[in-house]
């Protein structure tokens, strides 16, 4: 049996990129759209979740979330982007909108080491992400902490890193420099996933 990792698609146009690169990592993982996400996560028991960006905000009546079930597994689960403000708006956090827009190239700042770094981004350096947000979290949920910031989000990397209920998030929705072993540190060292031969869709 695999380890599986289940992608939660909330729209974003690297949803397929996201899933790619993880099958690169020889792990098995499934793309599903946020409605179904609940049925998938009880069908598939994943080893973890990825929470995919999507041009809505949370703000908006009847914003698509994640289901519950998903923090309630205790399982790693990851946010890019829109999935960052899913995971702090339905965890006690806070996100506002009305803030200065980034799109395009922007850099983060690696504020604390965290095993998601590991080899690849230092404490205290820059790093070039790709960034596309109206809304900004302004406040963590309870047990989160801050790793990281940019020029327009001074919460742009966070995580809350209990075992068996690590829960990482980062503002920005895919690295302009190479990110393989970002991605092993994702799979393997962050969620325990054991990487085996991938899979396609």
């Amino acid at each position: 049996m695999h380890d599986k990792v289940l992608i939660v698609d909330f729209g974003s146009q690297v949803t397929q990129l996201i899933a790619r690169r993880v099958r690169e990592e020889k792990v098995y993982s499934e793309i599903v759209p946020y409605q179904k996400a609940e049925a998938a996560i009880r069908e598939m028991k994943p080893k973890a979740v990825i929470l995919s960006g999507g041009p809505a905000s949370v703000l908006d009546k009847d914003a698509p979330l994640a289901p519950k079930a998903i923090y309630e597994a205790e399982i790693p689960v990851l946010g890019i982007c829109y999935g960052e403000q899913v995971m702090v708006h339905q965890l006690g956090g806070q996100v506002e909108g009305g803030h200065h827009r980034e799109f395009g190239r922007a850099e983060v700042t690696v504020t604390e080491e965290s095993p998601l770094f590991e080899g690849v981004w230092l404490k205290g350096e820059k790093y070039p992400v790709w960034m596309s947000h109206g809304d900004r979290v302004t406040k963590l949920p309870k047990g989160f902490h801050v790793f990281g910031t940019s020029s327009n989000a001074p919460i742009a990397i966070i995580s809350r890193s209990e075992v068996s209920r690590r829960v990482s998030a980062i503002r920005g929705s895919r690295s302009t420099s190479p990110s393989q072993r970002r991605r092993s540190n994702s799979c393997a060292g962050c969620a325990g996933v054991a990487t085996r031969a991938p899979s396609a869709t």
